[in-house]
């Protein structure tokens, strides 16, 4: 937990020192852009993350995204922002090849880009100045480790935006640590609109290979782990399938009180949205930039287990994490 609250506090520590100092400076407009609903469980966390920084800053935010995962209409939404003229922009790269001419079309114009959440693996060729995300591959590979420390052996990982470069890391760094040991990765696609073609999934999985053993990849704070929870029950798998998943829903987290869940990996919504506004804001006023040669500030891969799992219920409960 004390890496988490390091994490989820870094913003507010930074915006304490420098840059709060500063807000009688020129007020800066800042639009963020995701690729998904702004509204979830995940997103709405990194909102309140964008809101608080620009309250902190003197910065005038805005958070956009589509209805649901579309990264046409991210690119189209980038656009619309461009048109507004911000002093800068922050945008998800689910798809970088997609995304990169409307990248281009900001600093053509002018406006600073930054990137979060996905793209870390691409966010440079862009065009992006610095990335703050989780990196997929890394936390994949460490949630990977952690199951194969936790016995499995042979791994379903469930991929609920196929196309979004995140999750693909994701899974690409579960499948990297489970064959490093010996074991094998599947990788199953799924759905947030559809819970039958998640459940329909699974049932396959298992149909086809009655040797899995654990499941990783999906997201915890989505509709798919009650769907999960429910084919397992009627598979009569409970307790014999080691399930985890990536980022954390009030949902979920009573369920590895319950040891229905070994672990879930979290990447800190809330500093997602507050640093790249606090990034944009000091590279405007002041020229500077975080992230050394790499440009990639890490945020993420914090794991949630029985010995942290009340704290991090508090904070989600707050809307903070």
């Amino acid at each position: 937990i004390t890496r988490s609250v390091i994490g989820l506090a870094a913003g507010a520590l930074l915006s304490a020192s420098g840059l709060a100092a500063h807000a009688e400076d020129k007020q800066l407009y800042i639009i963020g852009v995701f690729h998904a609903d702004v509204s979830n469980s995940f997103s709405s966390v990194v909102k309140k993350g964008v809101e608080q920084a620009g309250k902190d800053l003197n910065v005038k935010v805005e958070f956009v995204g589509p209805d649901k995962f579309d990264v046409v209409q991210e690119g189209q939404l980038i656009e619309a922002a461009i048109a507004k003229k911000p002093d800068g922009l922050f945008v998800s790269l689910a798809d970088c090849d997609a995304l990169k001419p409307m990248v281009q079309q900001a600093i053509d114009a002018g406006i600073p880009v930054m990137s979060f959440n996905s793209g870390a693996s691409c966010f440079k060729q862009v065009g992006s100045l610095v990335h703050v995300a989780e990196d997929g591959l890394e936390a994949g590979n460490g949630a990977g480790e952690r199951l194969v420390a936790l016995g499995a052996k042979n791994v379903i990982c469930l991929n609920h935006e196929v196309g979004n470069a995140i999750l693909e890391d994701r899974c690409n760094g579960i499948k990297a640590a489970v064959e490093k040991a010996g074991g094998k990765v599947s990788i199953v696609p799924t759905s947030l609109a559809d819970p039958s073609v998640t459940k329909g999934a699974i049932e396959s999985a298992f149909l086809k290979d009655p040797t899995i053993d654990a499941i990783g990849g999906e997201w915890g704070g989505g509709p798919s782990p009650a769907v999960i929870d429910q084919t397992l029950t009627e598979l009569n798998l409970q307790g014999k399938v080691i399930v985890s998943y990536f980022d954390p829903g009030l949902d979920t987290l009573p369920m590895i009180k319950e040891g229905k869940i070994a672990f879930e990996t979290s990447q800190v919504p809330f500093n997602q949205g507050y640093l790249p506004v606090e990034f944009l804001a000091a590279y405007l006023r002041y020229g500077v930039l975080p992230g050394g040669p790499t440009g990639v500030v890490s945020n993420g891969g914090f794991f949630i287990d029985k010995t942290n799992v009340d704290k991090i219920t508090d904070l989600v409960k707050g809307g903070i994490y």
